[in-house]
């Protein structure tokens, strides 16, 4: 079980806390909207998947992925089993264009933005607790629009 907690941890850092920056855009925990699941995942440039946590500079793209049924469509198990269809689709894709650059692409619409990272302006922190009491420290820090 993963703990997120939004206040500090009596406002101070063990040596044994895991310090990481991540950008403002970055959701820390899945979000559940109604029947609904919003999931980041991070990605290094040969397409695998990792996690955030070591080291956030060898992210190259961040995908925000949306997942839910579809009650109206079905499809047969092994079993032969009639069940609803799990749709999975990304929806944003954040992509790293250089030193402190995101470039920002919305697949619905085709929006896209450039956004400007300041990594000295933490606007908050966040700790998680990881199995074996292993406490991380995200370091929230600025994005804006170019």
């Amino acid at each position: 079980m993963v703990c997120l907690c939004y206040t500090p941890l009596l406002g101070m850092v063990s040596k044994d806390t895991l310090q990481v920056k991540v950008p403002s855009f970055y959701l820390l925990t899945d979000s559940v909207v109604a029947d609904t699941t919003y999931r980041m995942l991070c990605y290094n440039s040969r397409n695998d998947t990792l996690t955030p946590d070591p080291n956030f500079d060898s992210v190259s793209y961040i995908s925000l992925w949306k997942a839910y049924i579809d009650y109206a469509h079905s499809y047969k198990d092994n079993d032969g089993t009639k069940k609803p269809l799990p749709i999975s689709q990304i929806v944003v894709r954040y992509d790293k264009a250089g030193n402190n650059r995101w470039l920002y692409m919305e697949y619905a619409t085709k929006k896209y933005a450039e956004f400007i990272e300041n990594k000295d302006r933490i606007v908050h922190t966040r700790y998680r607790t990881l199995p074996g009491d292993r406490v991380v420290q995200y370091n929230v820090y600025q994005v804006r629009a170019r």
